[in-house]
């Protein structure tokens, strides 16, 4: 398998940048990469872009290429160097690493090309992307455990999934018996991936719904799930308080976060703590409408 070259460019100037890549490009680059640094102030945690007087660019070639054809960079950036890769087939290597999971008692999220001794009713079949999806983070687990546990004590005929991802969470509530509901996600990518899944596992009750979903709610669901960073929760508050009748259960909030959780979002929607649960650097809760703790 052929190798491939990597072509790092070290302190562009910002207003040159574009002439750079152009240049990289011309010299047969299949693609050009920025380093981007970003900061989170805000109280709902979203991302900005530092503006930066120089940046460093990656550019790619599936090619041999000489240092000569690249002098010409000297006169704009600090510096560059190439680097020899071996080609991969990522696909394959990323499947080696990946084995079944147990993300509650007994219930396991297993990739597609994988046989697997247990129980077919016990496995959450997923053809996960290279990127999401996979059910290993800490989050996802957290939220199992917390819906395994209210479902040893409630019962529930529907529910809303917030911010489903690949459907794993969705899944795995069919499999606990609950046989309709709807996943909501704000990726394109993530809710074909969801939908594939749900094939996968030979699940037609589950509808896939994006994020506007939320805001169409005219009837409550009994268990409302929502595995979402805090900032973007807090956001939604007042439309996921509308969302459920009985039970919500969340996850996403970061140790250093938990604070501003309970007072931005519980608190402040009168909501009523069943539990809290912690994975990690994560935190979790079950939650109640008021003063409904039955």
């Amino acid at each position: 398998m052929q190798n491939y070259y990597e072509l790092y460019v070290y302190g562009v100037k910002n207003f040159e940048e574009d002439l750079v890549s152009s240049f990289l490009f011309d010299l047969g680059a299949a693609g050009v990469s920025q380093k981007l640094n970003f900061i989170q102030t805000a109280e709902n945690f979203d991302p900005r872009i530092l503006e930066q007087e120089i940046t460093d660019l990656v550019a790619y070639f599936e090619h041999s290429i000489d240092a000569e054809q690249f002098l010409i960079l000297k006169n704009h950036c600090e510096s560059f160097e190439i680097k020899e890769e071996a080609q991969k087939d990522w696909l394959n290597e990323w499947k080696k690493h990946y084995q079944p999971l147990e993300i509650a008692p007994s219930f396991w999220v297993v990739p597609e090309w994988i046989k697997f001794d247990a129980p077919k009713e016990k496995q959450i079949l997923i053809s996960p992307g290279l990127a999401f999806g996979t059910g290993t983070h800490p989050t996802t687990r957290l939220m199992a455990e917390m819906i395994y546990g209210i479902l040893r004590k409630e019962s529930h005929d529907q529910f809303l999934d917030l911010g489903a991802g690949t459907g794993i969470l969705s899944i795995y509530m069919y499999l606990e018996g609950i046989r309709s509901g709807v996943a909501t996600e704000i990726d394109p990518m993530a809710r074909v991936k969801c939908v594939e899944n749900l094939e996968l596992n030979k699940i037609s009750s589950i509808q896939v719904e994006d994020e506007n979903f939320l805001l169409e709610i005219i009837k409550p669901y009994s268990l409302v799930v929502a595995n979402i960073i805090d900032g973007v929760l807090v956001n939604l508050g007042e439309s996921i308080k509308k969302s459920f009748s009985k039970t919500l259960i969340v996850s996403g909030i970061l140790d250093e976060r938990k604070d501003f959780f309970e007072t931005q979002f519980i608190k402040k929607l009168g909501l009523k703590v069943v539990s809290e649960n912690q994975k990690d650097i994560w935190w979790g809760y079950v939650l109640k409408r008021g003063d409904d703790l039955a």
